[in-house]
């Protein structure tokens, strides 16, 4: 115990104690430095990340949006079809076939419109998703995707609707052109 007291008391010694404190002390800092530094580059990395997880699950919910309005115009542009192949078969049919058929041509004059203002409102929206950007915020991307949603309902409701009317002008239209081909001598007053 006495070397021990000799050696601290002596001051070669203590300063070589001071120094290597010292050197120990730098050291730690600079193994701190650096560890600080690759936590700091870690926290950077994983922020980033997380923004591109949120970036990708973002563009998934405008990808699904774009695709529910894709179905949207699908249906509606079939409907469109179809009415106009209808109507090009009724415009090329005999006269009486047109003056038997009467009020059911609201189908062209009335229904084929209204669709066609729904394809103008479904461009309207797609164009509004396509041109959405973060800038825009994501409350203006959960509104377009609530607004498609309520869109989508009432296309296919009308659809619905449309189908059971193309339906029965086809019935009509078809015992009409019976009628005619029977009688071909008749005329519709």
């Amino acid at each position: 115990m006495e070397f021990i007291g000799q050696l601290i008391d002596s001051s070669k010694f203590a300063s070589a104690l001071a120094f290597a404190a010292f050197l120990l002390s730098v050291l730690s800092f600079i193994w701190t430095r650096r560890s600080a530094k690759i936590s700091k580059e870690a926290l950077e990395e994983s922020i980033k990340n997380n923004n591109r997880a949120e970036e990708s699950e973002i563009e998934q919910k405008r990808y699904e949006l774009l695709k529910a309005i894709s179905i949207e115009f699908a249906l509606l542009q079939d409907n469109i079809t179809v009415i106009g192949a209808i109507k090009a078969e009724f415009d090329a049919s005999h006269d009486v076939v047109k003056k038997l058929m009467g009020d059911h041509t609201k189908l062209f004059t009335s229904s084929l419109p209204i669709l066609e203002g729904y394809m103008a409102e479904v461009g309207n929206r797609h164009a509004g998703a396509a041109n959405w950007n973060v800038e825009k915020g994501v409350p203006e991307l959960l509104r377009l995707q609530a607004e498609q949603d309520v869109a989508l309902v009432n296309t296919q409701h009308s659809v619905n609707c449309f189908t059971s009317v193309i339906s029965e002008f086809k019935e009509k239209f078809t015992a009409a052109k019976q009628y005619q081909e029977r009688s071909p001598q008749r005329s519709v007053t």
